[in-house]
């Protein structure tokens, strides 16, 4: 008796756990809502639901601390609530300080079971604040300035019911579970692949007719479980709020933030491995992209700075951007602090696209001095390894005095993607799709030498840096007389150049895995892949391929 009751303990404490979770995430947005005289009064009867749910909810299974803080929290709510409390920026931080608390509280309980977390200084501060003698309190259209513009989208209703209260059924389901379930999808396709390579050696028609429907329900079968490990990236926008917020409030710059797109969604490995890289955006935005109020308005513009977040899909690849419209860069500024920095030669001369690549170099920074928010390029070699590692890429967009946006390009998901495989030498390659712009014939003609470059292509009047992918990879020579085909290679970190290969033997869906320890790491191998025919191949990146063998070649 004594097992089952301590059993049923443990699920007690573990609903409570992720239900808490869910509500501080909830509680977050609703704080920053408060700023807002539109959304106010909503915000502040679902903090109060909230925090009375938390504190009943800890209280019953034992949680002392979290008990102890939710109830001072719902005590603020309700004085806020009777009028009895005026509402400013102090109240709002120190909320948000014990909704921080109180989720660090709830992740130690998940990871321990116990906490060791002191909240004493906090329950003296909201002590203070629900202690204060009652006064007469303004509306919160007159007490609340307009800090960042973070207005909550409007509620949908028709006929006079609130479409927000609708809510679809939902089950809770492990992420190991969908895991092993993409798993097993994968080799699913692989197996499909196999079929559908030798399905001119079935005999019978009735045969080749079941493995195309087998085709075709593998394919449904895997766009649903992927759709298993898609999440919207609301989440992680509505996060980027609370740093505009406190940014903004430390910098003493009044800042809107537009969300665009947040119903989009994009796989949770991919999403989770942008949130760092978008976060060091955002402060850039706010700290160095913006000017102050007082520049702002002596250039014309709202003294409000903007900050626009937005994502959409664009063919197979869901592109997330993060925008301002502050000063935006200069390219000639760009070069000349590159030049004092030693990192460029006196009187080098850039393109304005590869003035802009300057940022992503080891430490560059155009800010005169360093500030504990940020600056404009500091860790931005950082953010585009983090991108590329997730198969990503970065595009720049930038006018002096208007603003920057900077768009990272990302695939739907890291476990299937559609590649081009070719051969060289011996050896078979998946090239991702995303990479290649064209391919062509080669012909002797359209190859050129120039000096100190080596050999160019010159297509339809545009000048490429033209490589062999088998000499880049040992020197070896064709295996065969077939004429080799030439891939066009695009990138948006380094100029478009040509790569030749031996031989294109077609485009594939391929399941993509991690390497073994034993080549995990070299340059330009990002995992491997089952091949239709059953046997594996190295999935490459040629731009990181032919940027690793021009830094070797350098060295030497």
């Amino acid at each position: 008796m004594s097992n089952f009751n301590e059993d049923f303990e443990k699920e007690l404490k573990a609903a409570f756990l992720e239900e808490a979770e869910g509500l501080l995430s909830e509680a977050e947005q609703n704080f920053l809502n408060l700023e807002n005289p539109k959304s106010y009064a909503d915000a502040l009867e679902n903090l109060y639901r909230i925090a009375h749910n938390l504190k009943g909810g800890a209280r019953a299974v034992g949680f002392s601390s979290v008990t102890e803080l939710s109830h001072r929290l719902e005590t603020v709510f309700t004085r806020l609530r009777k009028k009895e409390l005026s509402l400013n920026h102090e109240l709002v931080g120190l909320l948000l300080r014990a909704n921080d608390r109180l989720s660090k509280l709830i992740g130690e309980l998940k990871r321990t079971g116990n906490t060791s977390l002191e909240i004493a200084d906090l329950v003296v501060e909201l002590d203070k604040v629900r202690t204060q003698s009652e006064r007469t309190v303004p509306t919160p259209e007159t007490t609340i300035p307009r800090l960042s513009g973070l207005e909550s989208p409007d509620v949908s209703e028709k006929d006079g019911f609130d479409l927000s209260l609708v809510a679809t059924e939902t089950l809770r389901v492990s992420l190991g579970k969908i895991e092993r379930l993409l798993n097993h999808v994968g080799e699913l396709v692989i197996l499909k692949n196999i079929l559908v390579e030798h399905k001119h050696e079935a005999g019978s028609a009735p045969m080749q007719r079941h493995i195309i429907g087998l085709e075709k329900l593998t394919r449904e079968i895997q766009l649903l479980a992927m759709s298993l490990r898609m999440i919207p990236v609301k989440s992680t926008f509505l996060k980027m709020r609370r740093i505009v917020r406190d940014t903004s409030l430390r910098l003493g710059k009044e800042t809107e933030l537009t969300l665009e797109g947040e119903d989009t969604e994009i796989d949770k490995l991919v999403l989770e491995g942008i949130n760092d890289p978008l976060m060091h955006l955002v402060h850039n935005a706010l700290d160095h992209g913006l000017e102050d109020g007082k520049t702002r308005e002596s250039l014309g513009k709202p003294k409000a700075g903007h900050v626009r977040l937005s994502a959409y899909t664009r063919g197979d690849s869901i592109i997330i951007e993060c925008a301002d419209d502050g000063r935006g860069m200069d390219p000639d500024r760009l070069v000349a602090k590159a030049v004092e920095k030693g990192i460029l030669p006196e009187g080098a001369k850039l393109t304005p696209q590869e003035a802009y690549e300057i940022i992503f170099m080891p430490g560059f920074s155009t800010s005169d001095e360093v500030t504990d928010i940020s600056g404009r390029g500091v860790g931005m070699d950082v953010v585009r390894a983090n991108v590329a590692r997730l198969g990503g890429k970065i595009e720049i967009q930038t006018s002096p005095g208007k603003g920057t946006c900077f768009r990272f390009i990302l695939p739907f998901t890291l476990a299937i993607m559609d590649g081009m495989v070719v051969r060289s030498g011996r050896e078979r390659y998946v090239i991702p799709l995303a990479h290649i712009r064209e391919n062509l014939q080669l012909c002797p003609g359209d190859i050129h030498s120039v000096a100190m470059k080596g050999e160019v292509l010159h297509l339809r009047g545009e000048v490429l840096p033209l490589f062999y992918l088998s000499r880049l990879l040992g020197g070896h020579s064709p295996v065969s007389d077939a004429e080799p085909i030439v891939m066009v290679v695009k990138s948006t970190t380094s100029p478009t150049f040509s790569l030749v290969v031996d031989e294109i033997l077609g485009e594939q869906q391929v399941v993509t895995k991690r390497l073994g320890y034993e080549i995990d790491g070299l340059p330009g191998i990002t995992g491997t892949a089952i091949l239709a025919d059953g046997k594996p191949a190295l999935v490459m990146d040629p731009v990181e391929v032919i940027e690793f063998c021009q830094q070797w070649e350098g060295a030497a």
